[in-house]
């Protein structure tokens, strides 16, 4: 196996570009001799002569043609390499991997990201968009380096969790409706309607089956999409109690979304990360999370 270092190669190819011995070894900072012995060294390693000398110059021969390409391409793709694992470092390129909230893969995340690739045009981003369980699964697993979700409750030995934004909940009602010219909205208002209410496997429904309205609603309809929910308040078959990024993802129906009295119930949404990676997240990672907790505060001022 030849080994032929950056050193050697570099100065084949000044040697290339100059053409004489004395030229080139003043190029590369080193005397004569020392250049003449790397040429030397590198044609004995590769087994031909890669110069035709002279006593005024240096030529390349047929097989020294051949390899100033290679040596080209080698130094070529190691300046490469060393410059993406210099920005890899940086953040300005790599991959950023994110699982998220679908409502706020469908509300923020757009203009965060739009924002973010003007900046960082070379960096790739994956989003995986599913409901807070899996949010954690998929960070559990290594699949992804943060997660944006609203767990109800969250393993501190395991994750470590930074609350960026209280929700708020609403009643959801259609146009018309009999509470559509209430101000506020009542549990006993509530409870003289059909409710539709998110499936167990959501955070929307996790937290409130925690809370102790669990007992005061009781769900007509159970679904899993926000926008089945929206469909059902829209053709007024019941009334729903949503976060308002959920409420938000209904916008161009004939949805009205009111004010609920217990203003106590908030969903928290966090950034996530695994305890045990917590400072090893990717620069680029950490760069996006700036951006998007910046992009909040402009959003809330």
């Amino acid at each position: 196996m030849i080994n032929i270092s950056t050193k050697i190669l570099q100065s084949f190819v000044v040697l290339v570009e100059c053409k004489h011995f004395t030229n080139a070894a003043q190029k590369l900072c080193m005397s004569q001799s020392a250049l003449s012995a790397l040429i030397q060294k590198l044609e004995r390693d590769v087994g031909v002569n890669l110069f035709v000398r002279n006593t005024r110059q240096v030529e390349l021969s047929r097989e020294g043609e051949h390899f100033y390409r290679i040596a080209i391409d080698c130094l070529h793709q190691q300046k490469t390499l060393l410059n993406n694992f210099f920005r890899n470092v940086q953040g300005t390129l790599g991959i950023i991997r994110m699982a998220v909230l679908p409502s706020i893969a469908a509300s923020w995340l757009p203009t965060v990201v739009a924002q973010f690739k003007q900046e960082y045009p070379d960096i790739e981003i994956e989003i995986y968009d599913c409901l807070s369980d899996e949010c954690l699964k998929l960070l559990q697993s290594g699949i992804v380096d943060f997660a944006i979700a609203a767990p109800r409750y969250i393993n501190l030995q395991e994750f470590i969790g930074e609350i960026i934004y209280k929700d708020n909940y609403y009643v959801m009602c259609c146009v018309g409706h009999e509470l559509s010219n209430k101000k506020i909205i009542s549990y006993e208002d509530i409870q003289a309607f059909p409710l539709i209410s998110l499936s167990q496997e959501t955070s929307v429904r996790q937290f409130l089956d925690s809370e102790i309205i669990k007992e005061q609603l009781k769900a007509s309809y159970v679904v899993r999409n926000v926008s089945t929910v929206a469909a059902l308040v829209e053709k007024n078959l019941g009334i729903s109690l949503l976060p308002g990024l959920a409420c938000n993802l209904s916008k161009g129906r004939k949805i009205i979304k009111k004010v609920f009295i217990d203003t106590t119930l908030q969903r928290e949404i966090q950034i996530i990360q695994l305890k045990s990676k917590q400072n090893q997240m990717p620069a680029a990672s950490q760069k996006f999370i700036s951006h998007f907790k910046k992009y909040l505060e402009q959003s809330n001022q």
